[in-house]
């Protein structure tokens, strides 16, 4: 009789090995998958930073030529620096990122994409800190821009309103120059 309860015994527990075989392996398969999503989800989330990276790069190489046409406004030069702060975050994105990534050349693949999946998890954080920094800086970009924008709106309705004005007085001198050839011309007539 023991002998049949220690059967019973084994049989639970290699059902229950089994089991969790099973598991674990759904669970990579799972993992696997998901890191291939997170993959591609990386790839254009690194694309768009790179982009972000190289508008900062334009707008601090285009400040020098901004400033030989003038002194830059406060809200020039913090956009310049916010550019500088957005190259910075998108660099460490980029690292990030880069440190997430699993060699095509892994050679067990689902145990590096697992890997990758527990790095990236441990790394949420980071990039979640990141990107709250690259909003604010994103903000602040915007309520600046408007602001300069304002300025350029409001500096061509002048650009406009001057050349209307020097458009009415070069007729206004075309009119009187008429009107002093006639006035000229009935004088020498009487």
């Amino acid at each position: 009789m023991a002998e049949a309860f220690a059967a019973i015994g084994i049989a639970a527990s290699i059902a229950q090995l089994t089991e969790y075989g099973v598991t674990l392996i759904a669970e990579t398969q799972e993992f696997y998958e998901s890191a291939s999503v997170a993959r591609e989800e990386n790839i254009e989330l690194e694309e768009v930073i790179r982009y972000i990276k190289d508008l900062s790069e334009d707008i601090s190489a285009a400040s020098p030529l901004a400033s030989s046409a003038g002194p830059l406004s406060s809200n020039e030069r913090a956009l310049i620096k916010l550019a500088k702060d957005s190259k910075s975050l998108c660099n460490q994105l980029i690292e990030i990122l880069q440190d997430l990534k699993v060699g095509d050349e892994a050679r067990f693949r689902k145990l590096a994409c697992l890997r990758q999946a527990m790095r990236s998890a441990r790394k949420k954080k980071d990039i979640e800190k990141l990107e709250a920094r690259l909003r604010k800086i994103q903000d602040e970009a915007t309520k600046r821009m408007v602001y300069i924008l304002k300025y350029i709106v409001r500096t061509l309705y002048l650009l406009v309103l001057s050349y209307e004005l020097g458009m009415a007085m070069l007729a206004l001198s075309w009119r009187l120059n008429v009107v002093a050839k006639r006035t000229n011309g009935t004088r020498h007539l009487g």
